[in-house]
């Protein structure tokens, strides 16, 4: 029995079709429990297709092996991925009306917001 525990996420031969065309493949990767990354890359260049993936608002084509581990389980929900995962996205500045510090913007990546909720700032 190993004491290491299952990386934070894992994506082993995941295939994503939109309109019954692969959009994305991912061969093989892992993301150890709180090591950062960085998506970068060009328009079209399946980023946001990726992100969706591992936030599960998208799923992967069906393999007997499961394409996507989270903390090791094939079946973790959305809520479950969303309290360990923060998220920053270009596009939250659409939905920016009033001006926040750059570091609010990034930090409320932690809870999902755009900015820091007010609960967790008092």
């Amino acid at each position: 029995m190993s004491l290491t525990p299952p990386p934070f996420l894992q994506l082993r031969n995941a295939v994503v079709r939109r309109a019954g065309r692969v959009i994305l493949t991912v061969d093989a990767f892992e993301l150890a429990c709180g090591e950062n990354i960085a998506l970068l890359g060009p328009n079209g260049s399946g980023k946001s297709t990726f992100v969706k993936l591992v936030t599960r608002e998208m799923l992967p084509l069906h393999r007997d092996e499961p394409p996507v581990l989270f903390k090791g389980c094939d079946r973790a929900t959305l809520a479950e991925v969303k309290r360990s995962l923060g998220v920053v996205s270009s596009t939250m500045q659409e939905q920016m009306i009033v001006h926040l510090p750059a570091v609010d913007i990034v930090a409320g990546g932690l809870y999902g917001a755009l900015g820091i909720p007010q609960a967790v700032a008092a």
